[in-house]
C-alpha cells in the first residue's frame, strides 16, 4: 500500500547517503536530519512542514541520538557531546571510560540513561554524566 507522501525538504547538490533521520521520542514533529561524517544537523519543530534550522556540531558527527525534542547527543571521535537546546549550543563532551576508539553508536534508553558503542566493540552506559 503506497499511502500519501509529501516532500518536506530537498538538499540541492548533495547526496543523502550520509544522512540519517531521527525523531524525538514522544514528539514526532521534532525531526533531526544529521549529516554523518560532517558537522551539519538540520532541525525542524514542525515535521519539516515550514522550516528547517541549521545546527552545527562541535566536530565530525559519527553517531547521533535524540532523548527529547531538546536533548540530543552526538558521537565525535572518541567523545560524546550533549546539547540541551536542539543543537543550538553544546556541552564539553566526555570520553566514555577513557576510550580512544571512535564512538559508533548511541542509544537513549530513557531520560539521562544512554548506551554508547565504539569501533573497538566496547559498550558503555551512562546515567547522564555526559
Amino acid at each position: 500500500k503506497g499511502g500519501a507522501w509529501e516532500r518536506v525538504l530537498v538538499l540541492s547538490g548533495t547526496g543523502t547517503a550520509g544522512y540519517l533521520i531521527e525523531t524525538a521520542p514522544g514528539d514526532f514533529d521534532t525531526v533531526y536530519l544529521v549529516d554523518v561524517g560532517a558537522t551539519s544537523i538540520l532541525y525542524s519543530a514542525d515535521a519539516g512542514q515550514t522550516r528547517w534550522y541549521n545546527r552545527t556540531a562541535t566536530g565530525t558527527i559519527l553517531a547521533f541520538a535524540a532523548e527529547s525534542k531538546d536533548v540530543i547527543y552526538v558521537g565525535i571521535a572518541s567523545t560524546v557531546v550533549k546539547s540541551l537546546n536542539s543543537g543550538f549550543t553544546w556541552g564539553m563532551g566526555t570520553s566514555p571510560l577513557g576510550w580512544s576508539a571512535a564512538v559508533s553508536s548511541i542509544k537513549v534508553l530513557s531520560a539521562g540513561n544512554v548506551l554508547i558503542g565504539n569501533a573497538a566493540g566496547q559498550v558503555g552506559y551512562s546515567t547522564d554524566r555526559i
